[in-house]
């Protein structure tokens, strides 16, 4: 599992396991970001119920399965939960799959804890994938004639 952290402008990829040297924030119970803390990595609930943890909210925006699965992007309101001990921090899942704490939070057009905003896109607005899809000329629909589109083929 690989989560997706944004730090100052960027996101950056954070393995699922311990990782030397990576170090993640975290939100504390008043809302304020926290020092960086040592990444140990993801651990199931099951197991995280028996070590004495504090949960905490994760500075997580989107996970994905591994390198070639896309990326799973949090909506606004939702968090990764984490349990923080004593050597680090690191994510709860659960049955493979980050353990979420949704809330109300950003629905009113104020920014989430993290920072999201609901989206809020103007009328025409085309996301990435739908610029990048026509810009390199794939079409997600077969052509009219049943055949493809773009590939040279003669009549």
């Amino acid at each position: 599992m690989i989560f997706r952290a944004r730090y100052n402008a960027v996101y950056r990829d954070i393995s699922g396991c311990a990782d030397p040297g990576v170090m993640v924030s975290y939100l504390q119970s008043d809302g304020q970001r926290s020092e960086p803390v040592a990444w140990l990595g993801a651990i199931d609930r099951r197991v995280a119920r028996h070590l004495n943890t504090r949960q905490v909210i994760l500075e997580i925006e989107g996970w994905r399965f591994n390198e070639l699965d896309r990326t799973i992007w949090l909506g606004v309101g939702q968090y990764v939960v984490g349990g923080l001990v004593e050597d680090g921090v690191f994510a709860v899942t659960d049955r493979r799959r980050p353990l979420l704490k949704s809330t109300r939070e950003g629905e009113d057009g104020r920014p989430d804890r993290l920072g999201r905003i609901a989206d809020r896109r103007p009328v025409g607005f085309e996301d990435s994938e739908a610029l990048t899809q026509r810009s390199v000329g794939a079409s997600p629909e077969p052509a009219p004639d049943g055949g493809a589109q773009g590939l040279g083929g003669h009549d």
